[in-house]
């Protein structure tokens, strides 16, 4: 359990210090530290994974809490895929009902990112480069 909350507690401190750094407008740095956390919290749930049926400890709320966080940081990655991925594995291993519903607020906003439309080219600017 120990290399698991580590890698945990990392991977939050990592994205906490994202949070501010995006706050601030530093979204290189805020990017860069939320794959950071992001590789952490995978590495958690690797941990996790590992210690299935060598301990004797219940696999819930553990198991979808890693991935709750991890399916969050990979939506702050603007990893789509991941995320999705992370968050439905999590919904069939039959996480408690605040979990089940913060990972289908995560499935929703996925949903709402990917069907978001390209804002169109500026009218005025598309006439503006015909005169060039």
């Amino acid at each position: 359990m120990n290399a698991l909350n580590q890698a945990h507690n990392k991977a939050m401190d990592l994205a906490t210090l994202a949070l501010i750094e995006r706050k601030r407008g530093n979204r290189q740095q805020a990017s860069d530290l939320f794959e950071q956390a992001l590789g952490y919290e995978l590495k958690a749930i690797g941990e996790f994974e590992s210690m299935i049926g060598r301990v004797d400890e219940p696999t819930q709320p553990t198991h979808s809490v890693l991935h709750r966080s991890a399916a969050t940081l990979a939506l702050d990655c603007g990893n789509t895929t991941l995320a999705e991925q992370l968050a439905t594995k999590a919904l069939t291993q039959n996480p408690p009902n605040e979990i089940t519903q913060e990972l289908q607020q995560i499935l929703n906003e996925i949903i709402h990112q990917q069907t978001r439309t390209p804002q169109p080219e500026s009218i005025l600017r598309d006439e503006g480069d015909q005169f060039d």
